[in-house]
């Protein structure tokens, strides 16, 4: 299927990005001068030894990081969840433009070759952070498959889901997978449920818009947002 190839090399681009955290300058204490230099001359004892606990304190006294995130207030959380008679609406903007042509189905499609896409959208309180989340799919197999990256035709073993913003993928993986040959399950089997880890961009702008390819039908999705919201200092600059 023509819409199936092209949406394989999109899925082929999906970036996974992924960050180290910071830890400081580091500071190499072998190359400090003798006690006596780095007096100097002339300088207040007081200032000298100043000076030498300053170069010498830990980096993480002087950059405190990986500490637990503590929340000065009880957590906002949002739990939102999409199922029939809910119709699916997605957000024409977060998805390639191409894909506007693309045949498409809503929550429990019987029909196979038709894409699931849909947006979760949610308001918060002023002056809130996003801590965690999760998307959760509840799905089921319109197509048998032969396990995950299959190529044949009307097979659902290549189905994949996605996560797009603003015309970028923000991830995506494989639905279906097994571990013992012959990768092999059946049309109506499941149903089977994926957890997926959201980040900040994933969530910006308070929506969420995800898709499922294109032989699986979607039962029900839900996402868990976590926020840190605070009250000091709101609105000023």
């Amino acid at each position: 299927m023509k819409n199936k190839k092209m949406f394989s090399l999109l899925v082929a681009a999906v970036l996974f990005v992924s960050g180290t955290a910071y830890s400081g300058p580091q500071t190499d204490n072998s190359q400090l001068a003798p006690q006596s230099v780095r007096a100097g001359v002339g300088q207040p004892q007081a200032v000298a030894e100043m000076q030498v606990i300053e170069k010498i304190a830990p980096d993480s006294e002087k950059f405190p990081v990986n500490r637990p995130f503590l929340c000065p207030n009880p957590p906002l959380t949002i739990t939102e969840i999409h199922q029939l008679p809910y119709v699916s609406r997605h957000n024409p903007a977060d998805f390639p433009p191409s894909w506007s042509s693309f045949p498409l189905t809503g929550y429990n499609g019987t029909l196979p070759n038709k894409f699931f896409l849909d947006t979760f959208a949610w308001k918060t309180r002023p002056c809130c952070q996003f801590i965690s989340g999760t998307l959760t799919i509840y799905y089921q197999p319109i197509q048998g498959g032969h396990g995950d990256n299959s190529s044949q035709a009307g097979d659902a073993g290549n189905d994949s889901w996605f996560i797009y913003k603003n015309g970028t993928a923000q991830a995506g993986g494989f639905l279906y997978s097994a571990t013992t040959p012959p990768y092999k399950f059946a049309a109506g089997s499941g149903p089977y449920t994926k957890v997926i880890n959201l980040t900040a961009a994933m969530v910006d702008c308070n929506r969420l818009s995800f898709g499922v390819q294109d032989d699986t039908k979607v039962i029900w999705a839900k996402i868990n947002l976590t926020y840190c919201c605070v009250t000091e200092g709101c609105g000023k600059n």
